[in-house]
Order: C-alpha cells, then structure tokens, then sequence
C-alpha cells in the first residue's frame, strides 16, 4: 500500500510499531471492503505512523468519491487541510491516498484521543465545506488504535 502524500509531526520519533502495523490493517480492511478499490500510486513518504503499541491513538478512516479534478482535489486538500490538521492538540499523524478509481479517495488522520480527533474533524469540515467540493462523503470510519 502506498500514500501520495502523508504528514507526520515528528518525523525523529518514527520506528516501525506492532502499533502501526495494526493501523494499516485497519485501512487495509477499509479498503478491501470496497470492490474495485485499490491504491493507485506509487510514491510513499516512508514510515508514516507514528504509533507506540499502549497509546491508544484514535484513528478516523473515511472514503469521498467527488466530480472534481483527482490532481486539483488532492492538491487543495493537502494545501487547505493538512495545517488544519496539524495544529490541533494532539495531532499525530494523517495521510490521503488517490485510488484507481478517479472519482474516490480515502483520508485517514489520528490523534492521541477520540475527542481530539473529533475536535480537528469538526474544524477540518468547516473548511471543507468552505471549498464547496462537489464530493459526498462514502465511508466513515474510526477506533481507538490498542
């Protein structure tokens, strides 16, 4: 599986954990729910997850499909959400992913707890629905990372 782009907070922490493995599983499974839905890039930024097995991180998954340009929305994403993101208290980490499917993308983000993750996610639709995206929202999913 790889990510066109992934934002961490410290990339000096980053080791592979049982932790982040289970975190990609979890995408995994996401994914693999969905027919004909499979990763269509080929870059990564390396070792993207920054979660220790017992920090019960909380992770929130969800899948848009959209009409808009699949270069243009991932680059407005990425400018316009991603410092949303990263200056909420407790930020960790979170990653976007174009799909083979040019109409659907998948976002994942995690935070130390479930209500830091909700805050970030209330302020990150705000903005969201600021862009006006012609996008509907497919899949939400979210659980604390054991």
């Amino acid at each position: 599986m790889f990510f066109p782009f992934c934002t961490k907070k410290n990339s000096a922490q980053m080791m592979p954990s049982l932790s982040s493995l289970i975190c990609i599983a979890i995408v995994s499974v996401v994914l693999s729910s969905l027919s004909s839905f499979v990763i269509g890039e080929t870059t990564t930024c390396g070792t993207c997850l920054p979660v220790y097995e017992g920090d019960n991180a909380y992770i929130i998954t969800d899948i848009w499909k959209t009409t808009e340009d699949p270069d243009d929305y991932m680059k407005i994403i990425d400018e316009k959400l991603t410092p949303v993101f990263m200056n909420y208290p407790g930020f960790i980490s979170w990653a976007g992913a174009k799909t083979d499917d040019p109409t659907v993308f998948v976002f994942w983000f995690i935070f130390e707890s479930k209500d830091e993750a909700h805050a970030a996610l209330e302020a990150v639709m705000k903005v969201n629905d600021a862009l006006e995206f012609d996008e509907e929202l497919l899949v939400l999913y979210e659980g604390t990372i054991l």
